[in-house]
């Protein structure tokens, strides 16, 4: 007998998965054969005692976790473990800072972010999309005040997560301003000014100069006096915002001058007045070294005496000035002049239309009034009537004159205008006739006349004429006043039968009725060469007359007797009305003739007189006589007397100013003073007068001079001679303004240099023009010309941006290799900037936010004291991305060989490729 052994226990065991992450769960798997007994125990509690099976455990915590099983049976026991490992699941982090967190407008800050496990990030601002990396920085810049948030989101295991960072801008403080002046500028010693300043928004300011303490106050006036002879600068440094801001002013001071002490005065003649008013400026001066009048239509007049009838004045206080340099001065003197609106004047009229001239008369009456405040017509047959205008129609007016009035109250009233209405008897005896005439006939101005008229047989009558109201009484007379020069005509027209009966009488005004002889100036010595006696006489008739010469000479023992020495006479006796002028000249050289003449126009007199060979050293006294035979007959003489000549004396000439400045074009007015007969300029032509005007040339550089140098030349007034005066000099600097005087685009390209550069001698665009100016973003190149001023020296010019959207930034800063007033500089930029490790991709294209569209550019310059000018006006470039396209074209062909025979082309394609410009 045979005995078999018992079948051998088995068994098997898996578990799946082998990894999980935390909460894991696993499922396990087992079974067994020829088993007498199973024991399956694991974690979590989990036991089992079937022979085979299949399940799932949950809730594993992280860590290793081992399964065992157990088979008893022949061979056994046979013992089976598996392990599944749980692990803790990847969290996702994140976090985004901004530096600084404040600041102030316009802002620049940098962003940072960052993440752990992220599956995608996007960072966003207050507008726009920035970036959609998981980490990186991102520039700020021009930022604008208030709050800006800005905030990440990312997504990722046990996400999503959000993070925020704020910056507070705050508002850019306002700049600095300041002003500083001196008033006057130009003084004699001891120099007396009054110094005025102002500021805005300063945070310190100190005011310093001499004979000054010093002030602190942000605005002020401070008078200074005793200034010594030199010139003297004040300055003031305003602290703030864009600062420091430095002003300064120059007070000239020239020596005191000698002499009598300045005085002046002035006159407007009416005060008032209404629009557009009109009055007149009348001013003079005493002992002044210059003079300067200014005010409404004056033009800075710089006559030391005159009058100015100003005209068309506007509503308002117009002032008129003088101001008088010399010893002791300046001295200036005000006159004002007032106008104002008036109200408007109450105006009438009043007119009477005869229809039927004989009795029953027919009449109309036609009134009108402007301004009028109330209005009374009256007369007969009319009822008082009060409208301020209207027409009445008079019927059966009696034979006779009748009158009627019209009075009208208001602004200049009242006013009374009347209107007579004459009216014949039923029929008439005879033609109409009409007279009139004038007593007297002709006379002087203001003109008065007579005017008396008489008619017959009218059945209406008219008298007109200047200076008359119309008169309609068939006879009378009226007195007629203040008539102007010339020939006034009036008028008689009487209606009726073989009528109208037209006559007319004449008035002539003439100017004057005397004969006079004046000399300009009186009893002054006779010129030796140079100067100029003037002899006016007036006659209202040229009728037959003469003019004497006489002579006498103070000879020592001697009594002086009086010569004629020549005489002419009239050649033709000119009667009528006439005006005549009798002039006698001195030579301005000395000769031994001159020409005296008498009359112009019709009724000339001529003659020539021929001095002695040898003048006397004692006085010779001269006469001129004039002698008229009309019937307003009169004469008239002058003395003048010849000395012998003196020494000359010394003069001295004084020039203001003696230092100025002024910008390239402008005008320096330079006066001398203190010499007697004329100016010698260099530089200036010919220009002999005391007053010049020196045009800086327009192409000056700044900071160069201009000497101008001027002298009186020896010479003589009347009897008096004088020696040649002292050279003075004035100096002319130029000074330019503190301006950028143009900014312009250059088209601008670059070629690439580096040889192992596969695009070697390449060149590609950065600005040109089509049209417009166009750049390429985010490519240096670009290029800009500058061109500035400022006095002294140009420091630095600044080069500024706005990107659309923006706000304005510094693109450029750039000093000159030497100092100059007026500078010429190129900029070489790059217009935004490219992105980290991609220089082909613009920093804002990969942002999402490219900064393409109309850029604006403007520039400013900074002087040597730091003080920057204005910017100058903006100007536009359209700035594009550096991108071309490319359009190719392809198709697929058959394979060559048997193999073609299976296969045919496809249709040809074209491809658009964008490709960035190196």
């Amino acid at each position: 007998m045979t005995i078999n052994a018992p079948p051998s226990v088995a068994a098997t065991l898996s578990i799946s998965p082998q990894s999980t992450n935390a909460p894991g769960s696993a499922t396990v798997t087992w079974s067994s054969e020829h088993a007498t007994a199973v024991a399956l125990s694991g974690p979590n509690g989990f036991q089992s005692a079937l022979p085979q099976g299949s399940q799932t455990v949950t809730n594993l915590a992280a860590g290793t976790h081992s399964f065992t099983l157990t088979a008893q049976g022949y061979g056994g026991p046979i013992t089976k473990s598996v392990t599944v490992t749980v692990v803790e699941p990847a969290q996702l982090t994140a976090w985004l800072t901004v530096d600084p967190t404040t600041a102030t407008e316009p802002a620049a800050a940098r962003l940072t972010w960052g993440s752990t496990n992220a599956t995608s990030v996007l960072v966003t601002g207050p507008a726009s999309q920035l970036s959609t990396a998981t980490s990186g920085d991102h520039a700020l810049t021009a930022l604008a005040a208030g709050t800006h948030t800005f905030n990440l989101r990312a997504e990722g295991p046990g996400g999503p997560l959000t993070r925020s960072a704020t910056i507070v801008v705050q508002p850019r403080p306002a700049s600095v301003t300041a002003t500083l002046a001196a008033s006057p500028v130009f003084l004699a010693a001891p120099g007396n000014t009054t110094l005025t300043w102002s500021s805005a928004n300063a945070s310190a300011v100190a005011v310093t100069g001499p004979n000054f303490a010093g002030s602190t106050s942000p605005n002020g006036t401070q008078a200074i006096t005793a200034l010594p002879v030199g010139d003297h600068t004040f300055t003031l440094v305003a602290q703030g915002q864009d600062g420091p801001v430095t002003r300064s002013t120059l007070v000239h001071v020239a020596p005191a001058p000698s002499g009598p002490p300045v005085s002046a005065s002035i006159e407007a003649n009416p005060s008032t007045g209404t629009p557009p008013g009109t009055t007149t400026v009348t001013w003079t001066s005493l002992n002044a070294t210059s003079v300067i009048v200014t005010g409404a239509g004056l033009a800075d007049t710089t006559e030391p005496n005159g009058s100015r009838v100003v005209k068309d004045l506007p509503e308002g206080l117009h002032h008129f000035t003088i101001t008088a340099q010399g010893v002791g001065g300046p001295v200036s003197r005000t006159a004002d002049f007032y106008v104002s609106k008036p109200l408007p004047y109450v105006t009438a009229a009043l007119a009477a239309e005869v229809s039927v001239a004989t009795a029953p008369g027919v009449a109309a009456l036609t009134w009108s009034t402007e301004n009028a405040t109330s209005v009374v017509v009256s007369g007969p047959g009319l009822d008082p009537r009060g409208e301020p205008t209207g027409t009445q129609t008079l019927n059966g007016l009696a034979a006779g004159s009748h009158t009627y009035t019209l009075t009208a109250q208001g602004f200049g009233g009242p006013v009374t205008r009347t209107a007579t209405v004459v009216i014949g008897e039923g029929s008439t005896t005879g033609p109409v006739t009409a007279t009139i005439s004038t007593n007297p006939d002709a006379g002087g101005a203001p003109g008065t006349t007579t005017v008396t008229w008489a008619s017959a047989n009218a059945t209406r009558v008219s008298v007109t004429g200047p200076g008359l109201p119309e008169k309609n009484s068939p006879s009378g007379s009226h007195t007629v006043s203040g008539l102007d020069y010339g020939s006034h005509v009036y008028t008689i027209t009487a209606q009726g039968e073989g009528g109208p009966a037209v006559a007319r009488a004449n008035f002539s005004v003439i100017s004057g009725l005397s004969r006079t002889l004046t000399v300009v100036p009186e009893n002054t010595p006779v010129p030796w060469g140079g100067d100029t006696v003037t002899f006016t006489g007036y006659s209202s008739r040229a009728g037959p007359g003469f003019l004497n010469l006489w002579r006498r000479v103070f000879e020592r023992r001697l009594v002086p007797t009086w010569t004629i020495v020549d005489s002419t006479e009239d050649q033709e006796a000119i009667w009528g009305w006439k005006d005549v002028m009798t002039t006698v000249e001195l030579p301005r050289v000395f000769v031994t003739t001159f020409t005296f003449t008498m009359g112009v126009g019709p009724g000339q007199r001529w003659g020539t007189w021929n001095a002695p060979d040898n003048f006397s050293s004692e006085p010779v006294e001269y006469m001129v006589e004039t002698w008229g035979q009309d019937i307003y007959g009169g004469h008239g003489v002058a003395l003048f007397k010849q000395d012998p000549a003196p020494p000359p004396q010394a003069q001295n000439v004084v020039l203001t100013p003696t230092f100025a400045t002024a910008a390239p074009g402008a005008t320096v007015i330079l006066t001398a003073a203190g010499g007697h007969t004329s100016y010698h300029w260099t530089g200036l032509n010919a220009d002999t007068s005391n007053q010049v005007r020196f045009v800086v040339p327009a192409n000056a550089v700044g900071g160069s001079t201009y000497p101008v140098s001027v002298y009186s030349p020896a010479g003589r007034l009347w009897s008096t001679y004088w020696a040649q005066s002292n050279t003075v000099t004035a100096t002319i600097q130029v000074v330019v303004p503190r301006q950028v005087t143009s900014l312009t685009p250059l088209a601008s390209s670059i070629t690439v240099s580096d040889p192992s550069s596969p695009l070697h001698g390449r060149t590609y665009p950065r600005m040109w023009q089509d049209g417009n100016w166009t750049a390429y973003l985010g490519r240096p190149g670009v290029k800009f010309a500058v061109k500035a001023n400022a006095s002294p020296s140009v420091a630095a010019i600044e080069l500024q941006a706005k990107p659309p959207g923006g706000e304005w930034t510094r693109l450029a800063l750039q000093s000159p290799a030497t100092a100059a007033a007026t500078v010429d500089l190129t900029f070489d930029v790059m217009l935004g900037e490219t992105a980290p490790g991609q220089p082909l991709v613009p920093l804002s294209f990969q942002q999402g936010a490219p900064l393409t569209g109309p850029w604006a550019f403007r520039a400013r310059v900074q002087d040597a004291a730091q003080v920057w000018s204005d910017p100058c006006p903006e100007i536009s470039v359209n700035v594009i991305l550096p991108v071309v396209t490319k359009t190719l074209s392809g198709q697929t062909v058959p394979p060559a060989g048997e193999l073609g025979q299976w296969f045919t082309a496809s249709p040809l394609k074209e491809f658009t490729i964008p490709l960035w410009i190196p």
